[in-house]
């Protein structure tokens, strides 16, 4: 099992940053295909082909949600899984990077609390089928 961090919205789920096919919206259910590219992230450093951002286990997504500063209350940690070239990020160790993922039917999480941590006493959001 992986996780992926995505904005939470009422009826569906969305990528933070980048779409695929035109969407930010993620399916629920179905393999969902990275659109392999080169690229560079943020930090200007080299190259390197893009992929769905993974993390290898929820302590690491917890650590990297905390770096967020805005849009805390729309973030999330879901579980998925992942096929395909699975690698780590060249900038960052703790993420990878996957070809394919498919995030589960059914999932609940915790909402993160305005210090970006996750609020143990929420409640779980909606199940989806």
């Amino acid at each position: 099992m992986w996780y992926k961090i995505v904005e939470k919205h009422p009826d569906k789920l969305k990528t933070l940053f980048h779409g695929t096919n035109g969407s930010r919206t993620l399916e629920l259910g179905v393999w969902l295909e990275a659109k392999i590219k080169m690229v560079r992230d943020g930090s200007g450093g080299k190259k390197y082909k893009s992929g769905w951002h993974i993390f290898k286990n929820y302590g690491d997504a917890v650590g990297f949600l905390e770096k967020f500063k805005k849009r805390r209350e729309l973030l999330c940690i879901v579980p998925c899984l992942a096929s395909g070239n699975v690698r780590v990020k060249p900038s960052n160790s703790i993420v990878y990077l996957a070809e394919r993922i498919k995030i589960y039917d059914t999932f609940s999480y915790r909402n993160v609390d305005m210090d970006g941590r996750l609020d143990r006493n929420s409640k779980a959001y909606p199940t989806y089928s």
